[in-house]
């Protein structure tokens, strides 16, 4: 039987279980991530594979508009319940974060924490001009990025994936050249 055609809760890991308690150890990340991409109040924020909600969470609660997108259903119910008990308006989208389902520009910020596989160039793809994308990911250092080098095949898909000491990238999607929006330096 093809994934496609399987039951969510045959294919969805995340249905297993209940594995909240990683949400309590990642939250800081997620905090921070969503400090440093300087989320604010009004501006529209795409949390891909968003799992229960922490980087959703954080955004929201800096008064963005925040739309989480993650293939686990199981996860967005988890998030959906922590949105509820936040009171917290999150758009949840179930869907496969290397096909984003959004227009190009759609967003003023795309993040990403601690998720399987990026695809960088579809988060360029929906993020306005002068927009943020951010990424948390495991280093490569200690016994997580151990676990992650170990459980997770390389990636043949062109995604981001940062498995050395110390591998930050932080960078501001700039105009293309056609973009009538370009704004000119200097």
């Amino acid at each position: 039987m093809h994934a496609d055609q399987a039951k969510p809760e045959e294919t969805d890991f995340f249905a297993a279980g209940d594995y909240s308690f990683w949400s309590r150890i990642l939250e800081p990340a997620s905090q921070s991530l969503v400090e440093a991409a300087r989320v604010g109040a009004g501006g529209r924020v795409l949390d891909v594979a968003a799992g229960d909600g922490n980087t959703a969470l954080a955004a929201s609660r800096r008064g963005a508009i925040v739309t989480a997108l993650d293939p686990s259903q199981a996860q967005i119910e988890r998030g959906r319940h922590r949105a509820r008990m936040e009171s917290s308006q999150i758009a949840w989208v179930r869907a496969d974060g290397r096909r984003l389902p959004f227009a190009d520009s759609s967003f003023d910020g795309c993040l990403d924490s601690f998720g399987e596989e990026m695809r960088v160039m579809e988060m360029l793809r929906v993020v306005r001009s002068r927009g943020v994308v951010g990424i948390a990911q495991w280093t490569g250092e200690g016994f997580f990025g151990a676990v992650s080098r170990r459980v997770s095949p390389r990636s043949r898909s062109g995604g981001f994936r940062p498995h050395q000491p110390g591998a930050v990238r932080r960078e501001r999607r700039r105009p293309a050249p056609s973009d009538p929006r370009k704004v000119r330096d200097g």
